[in-house]
């Protein structure tokens, strides 16, 4: 979604700027219901954009670089999702921008009236939340797993004639008593 950002606007990099137009893109993404919930959609968003830097030329996909820093913001939103998450998602990205500094993708939020601080606790909250239902579900499977093999061992410890402990045979038993005969 940054990318086509990116490509519409003419614009031959992907820059923070344009990672949240893409997370604005991204429908019922949990970034995308953050920042419509601080007041900022995509129209709002491109237009300050617009203001802020020109539109180039229509640029193809093939030209499109990423710029360091939202290469960063990227990096920042895979560590912090690799905490606990299988996979990382908007909200990473969101709150990895929120934590970049002075980045451009910052400046067209400030300039949207969002305060970022205020914003990035309520994304910190809610990968908080995910997290802990991430880890109760593991603690779940754990359980599960757990009595399966309780459940095993019941049933093996059963088979085994009570409980009692055979001795298996050895293959070296059964060599000698071929080689007697």
């Amino acid at each position: 979604n940054a990318r086509d950002a990116a490509e519409d606007l003419g614009h031959n990099y992907i820059g923070s700027e344009h990672l949240l137009l893409g997370l604005l893109l991204t429908e019922n993404s949990t970034a995308q219901v953050l920042l419509e919930e601080a007041g900022v959609n995509f129209e709002k968003a491109e237009e300050k954009l617009c203001a802020l830097v020109e539109r180039g030329e229509k640029a193809s996909a093939s030209t499109t670089q990423i710029t360091p820093r939202a290469q960063r913001i990227l990096q920042g939103a895979m560590y912090e999702s690799a905490k606990g998450h299988r996979e990382t998602g908007t909200e990473f990205i969101l709150l990895s921008l929120l934590s970049d500094g002075d980045s451009l993708g910052q400046r067209i939020l400030t300039l949207l009236g969002v305060d970022l601080s205020r914003l990035y606790k309520a994304c910190r909250e809610i990968i908080r939340e995910s997290t802990e239902e991430l880890s109760g579900e593991k603690q779940t499977r754990s359980k599960k797993k757990r009595r399966k093999a309780e459940k095993f061992r019941k049933i093996r410890t059963r088979s085994d004639g009570g409980g009692k402990k055979r001795k298996p045979r050895s293959s070296h038993r059964k060599r000698r008593r071929g080689s007697k005969g």
